[in-house]
This record gives structure tokens, C-alpha cells and sequence, in this order.
């Protein structure tokens, strides 16, 4: 609905060895509407979540929040 959100893209250029976690990567957005914070995130395997990135950010820019979001 055009309501500004901040990206973050956090890949990893490989995994590195001892650190289990080096092969995995995040896309998040973080979305303030009235006094409530929205988070959205896709985590997974770097290239799965390399690959479905697009596919992310055409969900983000589908989300719509009512008039009543951001109430309590």
C-alpha cells in the first residue's frame, strides 16, 4: 500500500568453516504502521533464499494493511 519499509539483506559470501550457520542467509523488512511494527522474513540455505529473493520482495510489495492497522 506504499508504506515505506527498510530492507535488509543479510547473504553471506560463503559459508566458512566452523560456523555452522555461514551457509544460511536472511531477507527481512521492517514496517511501521501506526504504533505496531510489521517484520517479514525469509531465511534458508544462501541459495535458496538467493534464488527466491524476487519472489520476497513481490510478496512484500503485495501486503495491505487495512485502515485499522497499527491500532489497538
Amino acid at each position: 500500500d506504499g508504506t515505506p519499509a527498510t530492507y535488509m539483506r543479510v547473504v553471506p559470501e560463503a559459508p566458512t568453516a566452523g560456523q555452522p550457520q555461514g551457509g544460511l542467509a536472511t531477507l527481512a523488512a521492517m514496517v511501521t504502521k501506526g504504533d505496531q511494527v510489521w517484520f517479514f522474513k525469509l531465511k534458508g540455505e544462501r541459495a535458496i533464499a538467493v534464488a527466491q529473493e524476487e519472489a520476497f520482495k513481490n510478496f512484500l510489495e503485495s501486503v495491505h494493511f487495512g485502515a485499522d492497522a497499527g491500532s489497538k
